[in-house]
């Protein structure tokens, strides 16, 4: 597990970006996502947990600080590079294949719906090695499971740091499993995932 702010180089070819948070997350969500380029070469697949009725708020304060394309996501709509896809309200958001979305009102998943757990799986599922999980503030261990698959299929685990998370809950309970590749703070995470896009 690394904890430098220098981002690291790795083999593997990423191919898709599923990040998870909770409390804290929408504005950890924003830091992240307007630190990356218009032309980031990865789709990104984003669950947060939410009120219902505050996803579309998400989207639109997102959109106005992100070089991304930002967007709720759609059932089969196709995964397309330089876009982000949120998940919708009460919905879980995963891949039907490597190349298109998935939505689906399958029961909450340990009360979560959107869950991370369901997204990480799905992306472990038909990306494998080429999957990058990103786990964010938040409280609980919602995720933790999901991010297992990814690390069984190949794929990589980046945490946030304590010292830049408003709760360091689903950060910690990802760290004291030893799932993390990457332990950073929050502003290092986006030069972290353009070094994987770009290996």
């Amino acid at each position: 597990m690394q904890s430098r702010h220098k981002p690291s180089p790795i083999s593997r070819r990423a191919r898709i970006v599923a990040l998870a948070s909770s409390t804290g997350g929408p504005r950890a969500l924003q830091d992240l996502l307007a630190a990356l380029p218009s032309d980031f070469p990865l789709p990104i697949l984003a669950v947060q947990h939410l009120a219902k009725g505050y996803a579309r708020h998400l989207v639109s304060a997102l959109a106005a600080h992100c070089q991304m394309r930002v967007k709720l996501a759609e059932h089969r709509e196709s995964l397309a590079s330089g876009t982000i896809y949120i998940a919708p309200d009460d919905c879980h958001l995963g891949v039907a294949d490597c190349h298109s979305i998935e939505l689906s009102g399958a029961p909450p998943v340990e009360r979560f719906r959107p869950s991370a757990n369901w997204l990480f799986s799905s992306v472990a599922l038909h990306f494998g090695a080429g999957a990058v999980a990103v786990i964010l503030s938040g409280i609980g261990q919602d995720g933790i499971a999901g991010l297992m698959e990814i690390r069984k299929a190949g794929g990589l685990v980046v945490a946030q740091d304590e010292a830049s998370s408003a709760v360091y809950g689903m950060p910690r309970a990802a760290a004291e499993a030893s799932l993390p590749d990457f332990v950073l703070p929050l502003s290092a995470i986006a030069d972290q995932l353009i070094v994987l896009a770009a290996s």
